[in-house]
């Protein structure tokens, strides 16, 4: 069973536009943070897959409950040097599977993204899925 924690319409670390449960920006508007929920029935460890679009890469954390993260994560560029249209940058979907493994406790957890470096990322949605 796969489980979608967050599912955000957009989020861009560009401080364009975003939709999610919550945000946080910094002093020039840029979105760094957003936080949101999972709920599971049984505690274990979950593969995380993130689909995404970044035309310049980055890293990414993922803490859980406030606890923090064990490293951080590389986003991989999703650039088209051949794209002449600039917006569609945006727009070269990319599934990163098994870009970490977290432990979820049983209920109800609060999941906050962190983009520490990087940034113009689309975050679409994190998938869970039981590794154990």
């Amino acid at each position: 069973m796969r489980l979608q924690a967050i599912r955000y319409a957009l989020i861009l670390a560009c401080g364009c536009m975003a939709v999610g449960d919550a945000l946080a920006a910094d002093a020039a508007g840029v979105v760094k943070t957003v936080k949101g929920t999972v709920q599971v029935e049984r505690a274990g460890v979950y593969a995380v897959d993130l689909l995404y679009t970044s035309n310049r890469g980055g890293r990414i954390t993922l803490e859980v409950n406030g606890n923090a993260p064990p490293a951080a994560i590389d986003i991989i560029s999703t650039k088209n040097a051949a794209e002449t249209v600039p917006w569609r940058q945006w727009h070269h979907w990319n599934l990163m599977k098994d870009i970490a493994d977290v432990f979820l406790p049983e209920g109800v957890s609060v999941l906050t993204v962190h983009i520490v470096s990087g940034g113009n990322m689309n975050l679409a949605y994190l998938d869970f899925e039981p590794k154990t």
